[in-house]
């Protein structure tokens, strides 16, 4: 009966984040429409690539004369997974003889398809980690249906797919925690490091240490406690992870190599391209420190924390300031479930777990420090969508963290009250910021 019942649950949440996310990439405006901005970010000039796809059948390099407006040269040069399978697909689809914002629709909906991969994985996760179902589907309502993390599976960018590259290594890191290598485990490891690569450099911190704990699990304690490297488990399954790695993602960077003349990541061009208040920040800081110092006077961490939260559209649909304020209140009350999980019981985990928890963890802060560099070094973008990744880890640890305070048998009404309580106000909150402020806004640029 239970199981029949967490199907039927598991059904729901999928068709709820399909029917939403749908009808945001439909709605969703391709060109600006003054005064509103309604229009995702960046999405015209990203759009560009995986139309030259359809349009010419091969990938373009960037220095296409086509590829030159909005940037859309530079996104070109970096890796995008995404944009590839967009191309492809839409050139498949120009047989129906779709206009161009049928085309649009088409590469959206593999942002949407990405995001029912990353709700999948999300649950495999949390059933892996959580073992109260409560909690389970806590951590699942507040990862997903974080607005911002659902906006980013609902129009062309890397973020969907970058997200889901996340998931995918922590599924299968913890699995393998768990239960021990296999070929399966390898293989959906292998597959989210690929993922990752050919999507968002702000998330390679993930790569690198999922890759580094990874190593660290073919250590096995031996006789009188020594641990010992098991050369027999790398080559099999190590081995098998790396080389389906190198298969999938070094393709793109030997190809860039040639193309770039030697530039890999497309470097030479993006330092090239230093944003004026980055260039100023760092003058007038005379320091990273003091750089840092002059972001928050001008506001840059509110506005993170407000884009990571729910800034649709390009960054103009705000909400209320109280609507930033309550979610605001839940994320500190979340942290300090995080933090008391880390510094109470983290360290009492099975030593894979532990490992594991510290190699995310040191991975999150990779992925800010990597978003600081960016806004002080080359381009100022002081939006939420950058810093995405650290919230599967942040959540993770945060319901980890509630279920431990909420646990034992004096306390199971609370065990089961305070995840459904949570998981019902999230919901509300995220509808509420759809229905008052996204879909109106979308509406009225369609004229509808």
């Amino acid at each position: 009966m239970r199981q029949a019942h967490e199907k039927k649950v598991f059904a729901a949440y999928l068709v709820f984040f399909f029917v939403i996310a749908t009808s945001l990439a439909v709605l969703q405006p391709l060109t600006s429409t003054h005064p509103l901005l309604p229009e995702p970010p960046d999405e015209y000039a990203r759009f560009q690539i995986p139309l030259f796809i359809c349009k010419n059948g091969f990938l373009p390099t960037g220095l296409e004369p086509e590829m030159q407006a909005f940037y859309a040269g530079l996104y070109a040069m970096r890796p995008s997974l995404p944009s590839v399978i967009m191309g492809f697909l839409m050139r498949l689809m120009t047989s129906f003889s779709l206009p161009e914002e049928g085309l649009l629709l088409t590469a959206r909906m593999v942002n949407v398809a990405s995001g029912l991969v990353t709700a999948v994985f999300l649950y495999l996760f949390a059933q892996r980690r959580f073992r109260n179902p409560s909690y389970v589907w806590l951590f699942c309502i507040a990862t997903l249906f974080l607005p911002q993390h659902l906006f980013v599976y609902t129009y062309v960018n890397n973020d969907g797919m970058c997200m889901t590259s996340v998931v995918v290594m922590c599924y299968a890191m913890y699995a393998i925690a768990q239960e021990g290598f296999s070929y399966r485990r390898s293989l959906a490891l292998g597959t989210g490091w690929i993922m990752c690569l050919l999507t968002y450099y702000n998330a390679y911190g993930f790569v690198m240490m999922t890759g580094m704990a990874f190593i660290g699990f073919f250590f096995e304690k031996g006789h009188g406690g020594v641990r010992r490297f098991r050369g027999d488990l790398f080559l099999r399954y190590g081995v098998f992870a790396i080389l389906l790695t190198c298969a999938g993602a070094g393709w793109w960077f030997v190809r860039s190599f040639f193309v770039l003349d030697g530039d890999l990541f497309a470097m030479r061009v993006t330092q090239a391209m230093h944003d004026p208040i980055a260039t100023q920040l760092i003058h007038e800081g005379n320091g990273v420190l003091q750089a840092i110092g002059l972001m928050a006077a001008r506001g840059a961490f509110r506005i993170v924390a407000a884009s990571l939260i729910a800034v649709y559209g390009s960054m103009h649909m705000v909400a209320s300031i109280w609507y930033y304020v309550i979610y605001g209140c839940l994320v500190l009350m979340f942290a300090v479930a995080a933090l008391w999980y880390l510094i109470r019981y983290a360290g009492k985990e099975p030593p894979r777990q532990k490992i594991l928890a510290a190699a995310l963890s040191v991975a999150c802060l990779i992925t800010v420090a990597l978003w600081l560099y960016y806004c002080l070094h080359i381009d100022y973008q002081p939006q939420g969508r950058y810093i995405l990744p650290v919230i599967i880890p942040f959540y993770a640890a945060a319901v980890s963290g509630m279920q431990r305070i909420t646990e034992g048998d004096n306390k199971k009404m609370r065990a089961q009250m305070i995840p459904k309580m949570l998981c019902v106000v999230l919901m509300v909150l995220l509808l509420f910021y759809l229905i008052v402020y996204a879909y109106p806004v979308y509406l009225d640029a369609r004229g509808i």
